[in-house]
């Protein structure tokens, strides 16, 4: 039809979710899957289905080929609907890199990423309240730079002990700020949807 400058805003509504701060179930390890679905329990209740075998069955469909759509959980017999709906703004099967961007993940898979981590119980612990307590200031707003170790912990004001080090190493290495891959949604005001 013919579009008059400047209506286009009444008449779509469009909204970007940048797929590397989610989880990407071809490429989350284990333990990072377990930390996630724990610290998702924790914050919003029991899910339908048991986590245990939510996992196995994502490694299952993984290990026999690259999951394509989120949906294909469904498939597996112990994944729940209810669930599968629950869990989605947290999880993705993009992009090809394992990579978590720092700046826009949320902090439930912050804290999970850093449970997953092979550090000491009280280097987690001390990462995960300095790192919630930088982004509650103003939101995470990390540089290239800051992906350096020391200086990522001059910025969250870690002590530079070895064992705090070797944690803040292993955290920064599937850390990226520079998402490429984004999930666009569009509805008319007529209610019609798409996503791409």
């Amino acid at each position: 039809g013919d579009w008059k400058e400047g209506s286009i805003k009444s008449q779509l509504t469009i909204r970007l979710e940048d797929e590397e701060s989610k989880i990407n179930l071809n490429h989350a390890s284990a333990s990072f899957l377990s930390a996630f679905f724990k610290e998702f329990e924790s914050e919003y209740g029991s899910l339908k289905g048991d986590r245990k075998k939510y996992i196995q069955a994502i490694l299952k469909l993984r290990y026999e080929k690259r999951i394509v759509s989120l949906e294909e959980l469904l498939f597996m017999e112990d994944f729940k609907a209810e669930d599968l709906a629950s869990l989605k703004p947290y999880l993705t099967v993009y992009p090809e890199l394992p990579l978590t961007n720092l700046n826009t993940a949320s902090p439930l898979i912050l804290r999970a990423l850093i449970a997953s981590l092979g550090a000491d119980h009280g280097s987690k612990r001390m990462l995960v309240e300095r790192l919630e307590e930088a982004c509650e200031k103003g939101g995470c707003f990390f540089r290239d730079y800051d992906l350096k170790p020391a200086a990522f912990a001059e910025k969250l004001k870690l002590p530079k002990t070895p064992i705090m080090m070797q944690a803040i190493q292993e955290f920064v290495t599937v850390l990226t700020l520079d998402s490429q891959t984004f999930r666009l949604f569009m509805k008319t005001k007529d209610g019609v949807e798409a996503s791409g």
